[in-house]
């Protein structure tokens, strides 16, 4: 089975994403990015990403409400949160519904994003035995 490397990254803030496309340029990973959150819905039906990267604050919808969509579209989506904003109230409801997986603060090490990502499509693409008792906290 070929292993799917498709990553989604989210920000309205086109120069967090051109650092994205910067920092990810070298790696082995399909990377797609997206300013408008809507626009992760079509892509995403032709593109089925393993890792959905959502910032937190956006105008159009929050990333929280994203990767709560993405859960139900891909419930089997890698969903990561990246924020400058840490309202920890709002990350332990993500984390308890079960709609984020990993929360990175921004701004973000290049080796810690770089390494999470990577371990979030191996961790999508692990036999579903091996997922239970693996997680990111």
């Amino acid at each position: 089975m070929k292993m799917n490397k498709t990553v989604f990254f989210v920000d309205d803030e086109k120069n967090v994403l051109n650092s994205i496309k910067r920092l990810f340029r070298n790696s082995n990973l399909d990377i797609f990015v997206f300013q408008d959150p809507f626009e992760v819905f079509k892509a995403a039906s032709e593109n089925n990403p393993a890792v959905v990267v959502s910032d937190y604050r956006m105008p159009e919808m929050s990333g929280v409400e994203l990767l709560e969509k993405i859960s139900i579209l891909f419930p089997s989506s890698i969903r990561i949160i990246l924020s400058a904003f840490t309202d920890i109230a709002i990350t332990e409801a993500a984390i308890n519904k079960s709609t984020v997986n990993l929360f990175i603060s921004k701004p973000w090490d290049e080796e810690e994003l770089l390494s999470e990502v990577d371990n979030a499509v191996k961790l999508y693409n692990s036999p579903k035995d091996k997922k239970s008792g693996y997680g990111f906290f």
